[in-house]
């Protein structure tokens, strides 16, 4: 990062396939308008991160790539039962502690469901996690 402007160099930006993203900078999103979007209570998220409004943010805004859905996809196509249940896992314990309710039911059916029954739940789950992401860009 020496080669970038210093006020580039101040921005939280993570690198990406060797690549930066600048998508947001963590101070600035506001975590109102993404629970008015998402339909969670604002208030209560709030409380339950005993008002580390600092926290929160991040963890909003790392949901969507926290998910993995790349590995979840990979897990599901090489038929890897553990991997799948694991990463569901993670999906709908993120998504329990933002209040993201129906993402994370969804996770909790693809973790407890039959591997037959995996690619069901695939799409709805990718739906929910966009639906996240597009209340960020917005």
């Amino acid at each position: 990062m020496t080669n970038l402007p210093r006020f580039l160099a101040e921005l939280d930006a993570e690198p990406v396939d060797g690549r930066l993203l600048f998508c947001k900078i963590i101070s600035r999103m506001n975590i109102k308008t993404f629970s008015d979007k998402t339909g969670i209570d604002y208030d209560k998220l709030v409380e339950d991160f005993c008002g580390d409004t600092a926290l929160l943010r991040q963890k909003i805004l790392s949901f969507p790539s926290d998910c993995n859905l790349a590995g979840l996809k990979k897990a599901i196509k090489e038929n890897d039962e553990a991997a799948v249940r694991s990463i569901a896992h993670r999906i709908r314990k993120s998504a329990e502690a933002l209040s993201l309710a129906e993402t994370a039911r969804l996770a909790k059916k693809l973790e407890d469901s039959q591997p037959d029954r995996f690619r069901s739940f695939l799409e709805p789950l990718e739906k929910e996690i966009s639906f996240c992401q597009k209340a960020l860009e917005d």
